[in-house]
């Protein structure tokens, strides 16, 4: 179990330090994605769509629906993935989606 919750301490670290960086791209990309049909930017000081789903991550964490070993040890690479793409200019929207 805590290698579990390192991991999602990795996770979350991951995710939290681009977000200190320019969100200009990372607006338009996300609003393609299917989490963006559910999760809204469009207030002041929103979080953005990755952020937001890294967040509910968490949250999960003390409840019956966890994310197991086996679901983060497959959704690791996804997360470090999208981390790559958001940080590249040349990044279509498709590959983020």
């Amino acid at each position: 179990m805590k290698k579990a919750g390192l991991a999602l301490l990795l996770l979350v670290v991951a995710l939290i330090l681009p977000a200190c960086g320019s969100t200009a791209e990372e607006t338009i990309t996300e609003t393609t994605s299917l989490a963006a049909e559910y999760l809204s930017t469009e207030y002041s000081d929103a979080a953005s769509v990755r952020n937001q789903l890294a967040y509910g991550t968490m949250i999960l964490a003390n409840t019956g629906d966890a994310i197991t070993k086996e679901q983060a040890t497959a959704l690791f690479p996804l997360w470090q993935t999208v981390v790559a793409l958001s940080g590249d200019d040349t990044t279509a929207s498709e590959e983020l989606t």
